[in-house]
């Protein structure tokens, strides 16, 4: 899917995207007990605005509750869980052409 504001997918919604910056702010908002993966083109940084979630990274699992954030470089496989229902915002910054 292109990275265009305003667009979305039952998950997720873009919020702005800023090519000359390199990054897109995307938000998220996950029911309880769904169970998304994903490997994005670019380096990811996750905020926690609600709720609690547990993400499969680096070979291991990390619970973000409200108020946390975790960094997964490019290429970085994970998956994600939702403990309780939960608002992501995240922050993908793209790579360069």
């Amino acid at each position: 899917m292109p990275f265009e504001e305003g667009s979305h997918a039952p998950d997720f919604v873009i919020v702005r995207n800023e090519p000359e910056a390199g990054c897109v702010l995307v938000t998220m908002h996950m029911t309880s007990g769904q169970v998304l993966t994903r490997l994005l083109k670019g380096g990811i940084v996750v905020q926690c605005v609600e709720g609690w979630v547990a993400y499969k990274v680096f070979g291991k699992t990390l619970t973000l509750a409200a108020g946390k954030l975790l960094y997964m470089p490019m290429g970085e496989p994970h998956s994600v869980k939702s403990i309780e229902d939960a608002l992501l915002l995240l922050t993908v910054f793209l790579p360069k052409p």
